[in-house]
């Protein structure tokens, strides 16, 4: 599937792990004729959907390519994204510095996280 567009919705806690949340992440197709694809994925609780997204445009303009993927975290099988899970154990500030360093915070709209 060709996609044109990427966006985030809702985020959830992951019961059996505090340190990460779950984010849904949809794909619009080139096709309109097509459906949008929805994926649920993990990524860690300090990271904004943005980031996320940052270090997904930075695996695609690199590899040109999505690939799903299941990941296993305590027993239950969630989905990855170009194998972004092997950035979850860097620091937040090491990865956001490395993500600005590398531009792939251009072309990634919104998605921030707001305190209540």
């Amino acid at each position: 599937m060709l996609v044109t567009a990427v966006s985030t919705d809702r985020i959830s806690r992951v019961d059996e792990n505090s340190t990460y949340v779950e984010l849904g992440i949809t794909f619009y197709p080139h096709d309109e004729n097509q459906a949008p694809k929805v994926v649920k994925v993990v990524m860690p609780e300090t990271w904004a959907p943005k980031m996320y997204l940052a270090a997904l445009n930075k695996s695609i303009k690199r590899h040109s390519i999505l690939s799903l993927e299941s990941m296993s975290l305590q027993g239950r099988t969630y989905t990855t994204i170009n194998e972004l899970q092997w950035l979850f154990s860097a620091t937040k500030e090491s990865t956001h510095s490395q993500l600005t360093c590398s531009a792939s915070y251009i072309r990634v709209f919104g998605g921030v996280l707001k305190k209540v």
